[in-house]
């Protein structure tokens, strides 16, 4: 697991799932982009949650096969803290710190089983 800061983006990378956290450059001009310009629906939030969470438990699932079975917990406060920052920022526009243990009250994270990834040959498209 790799913890990455800059000045612009902060990358929380797990294995080969990379989620952006905070990784929307900071817009001093765009106050507004809550529900109606992002174009999430309130009635979007659970499946976007659903989402979120599955992609948790996948990269729980991860940290488990490397031998760490510890982190469910951190992890899952983590998960938490992060959803509370994404559903404050999709029905408001407006960027709040939540801090990890904000996300104390979300239920803990099971890890959720890898499905089994084959490599395949794709034709070019248009690509130069």
């Amino acid at each position: 697991m790799i913890w990455r800061k800059d000045r612009k983006r902060q990358f929380f990378i797990s294995g080969p799932f990379i989620w952006p956290y905070g990784a929307v450059e900071p817009r001093r001009k765009a106050a507004s982009v809550g529900l109606a310009v992002s174009g999430v629906k309130e009635e979007d939030l659970p499946r976007i949650y659903q989402y979120e969470r599955q992609a948790s438990q996948l990269g729980l699932a991860l940290l488990e096969q490397t031998g760490e079975l510890r982190l469910a917990r951190w992890l899952t406060n983590r998960f938490g803290a992060d959803w509370k920052f994404l559903a404050h920022f999709y029905r408001t526009g407006k960027k709040v710190r939540f801090e990890s243990d904000a996300g104390a009250d979300e239920p803990l994270l099971a890890a959720f089983p890898i499905p089994n990834f084959t490599p395949q040959r794709w034709p070019p498209r248009g690509s130069f």
